[in-house]
């Protein structure tokens, strides 16, 4: 994940052990009290989500977009480097 030097972080409080216990194998944490899930979906190996915590606009998920374009590109390298 990229973050710019000058925003803020902030850590979200600890999932509670009941609820960790209640959970599934590989189902995802509950959502926080400011959570909300822009998108989710099946894929062919799994499912993915896309959580946001406060504000979200088009900038953001611009940003969003842009970061997940690099992840895909990086891992298109790694996938021709391996047909090699």
């Amino acid at each position: 994940m990229i973050i710019d030097a000058d925003t803020p972080t902030k850590t979200p409080p600890p999932v509670p052990a009941h609820i960790l216990a209640a959970q599934k194998p590989g189902q995802a944490p509950p959502l926080g009290t400011s959570q909300t899930i822009l998108s989710q979906g099946k894929l062919k190996g799994g499912t993915f989500e896309v959580r946001v915590t406060g504000e979200v606009g088009a900038r953001e998920i611009g940003k969003i977009i842009k970061l997940l374009e690099a992840q895909k590109a990086i891992l298109s390298e790694d996938d021709e480097n391996e047909d090699d």
